[in-house]
């Protein structure tokens, strides 16, 4: 009998908390899907996807569909915060640098006095 062959997969979730930002996380306040899209696209990802959900106060959750994986995320008005969380895989290349530079951008985005971006590497084998 064969045995089945074993697959080692990885990839890296980025977790985005942008504290008191001064622009664009509302509607009103200039909140631009497009920019974000744009970020993601200048960080070398494809974007095969994107949607916005909007709310009556203006704050947004917004997901992007990425050929890498994915990116979604919420405002919040009254905190003036983001919070977001950027998956990517490694199984063609490694993405982790692209997130990186994606997380970084989307951060500028929104202008935060703090950003803390944290990196989780995640790794499995499928049999």
């Amino acid at each position: 009998m064969k045995k089945k062959k074993t697959i080692a997969t990885s990839g890296t979730r980025f977790l985005i908390d942008l504290h008191d930002c001064r622009r664009g996380i509302t509607l009103d306040q200039g909140f631009s899907l497009e920019a974000l899209v744009r970020a993601v696209q200048d960080a070398g990802m494809t974007v095969k996807n994107a949607s916005i959900v909007p709310y009556p106060d203006g704050t947004v959750n917004a997901h992007l569909d990425l050929s890498e994986s994915h990116f979604s995320m919420g405002t919040y008005r009254e905190a003036r915060h983001v919070a977001g969380e950027l998956n990517v895989c490694n199984e063609t290349r490694n993405n982790r640098p692209y997130g990186r530079k994606a997380a970084k951008k989307i951060a500028t985005l929104f202008e935060p006095a703090k950003a803390e971006i944290v990196e989780k590497t995640w790794k499995t084998r499928v049999k």
